[in-house]
């Protein structure tokens, strides 16, 4: 059985908790469409200039070391309606809310050009045939593939990945979801949006499925 690298983030902000954590550790060690699923949560403070350490290297030898077939990271958004796919990462951050101000107009990776953009190779993952089974199981999704993955961790966690299996030369395929709040994830935030998108467990759990399945 194929094995898969699933990696979500710890809870940061205002949140309960962050639903990716809770989706990557549900299935920890599970089986699910085919695949044995490995999962790594994430610290939001994942920039190597500030911490030493680059995760997105951790990942990539960690997924070679225990024959990973794919690698799938997902990221919180509050502004999406359902599971977006993210294919361009660029090497920067800057984040008003989260991140500390030092952090802010600064390369992720200075190895690389200054706001350098890689992209996902989207051609291992059918996504004609993720998007019907999207529709077929009423599970929510966003059609189009996003070019931006913002400039906080999520594109952080891109840009160091897919940098990293380039350094390994590596083609272990990589693909990054952005997945909306869960009821849970908001439950004390009192200024929430009522009019944004909520996802349930259930809906993520399906969705990981069919994203598992698409995977050439």
């Amino acid at each position: 059985m194929k094995t898969v690298l699933l990696t979500g983030f710890e809870r940061f902000g205002a949140y309960d908790c962050n639903p990716t954590e809770d989706l990557v550790c549900s299935l920890d060690k599970t089986e699910l469409g085919g695949w044995h699923i490995q999962s790594m949560v994430l610290p939001i403070d994942i920039f190597p200039h500030r911490i030493g350490t680059d995760y997105g290297d951790s990942i990539v030898q960690h997924a070679i070391a225990h024959d990973v077939g794919a690698i799938v990271s997902f990221g919180l958004a509050s502004d999406i309606q359902g599971f977006r796919m993210e294919k361009r990462a660029k090497n920067w951050i800057y984040n008003e809310k989260y991140c500390d101000p030092e952090d802010n107009h600064r390369v992720i990776d200075s190895r690389y050009p200054k706001r350098g953009k890689i992209e996902v190779p989207v051609t291992r993952i059918n996504v004609p045939h993720m998007h019907k089974e999207f529709s077929e199981r009423s599970v929510p999704f966003e059609e189009e593939i996003s070019q931006n993955a913002n400039t906080y961790c999520c594109n952080a966690i891109m840009f160091l990945t897919l940098q990293a299996l380039k350094a390994h030369r590596s083609a272990i395929p990589y693909f990054f979801f952005h997945i909306p709040c869960t009821a849970a994830s908001v439950k004390s935030v009192v200024d929430f949006d009522p009019k944004k998108k909520l996802i349930s467990q259930e809906k993520l759990v399906s969705g990981t499925q069919i994203i598992l399945d698409s995977i050439n």
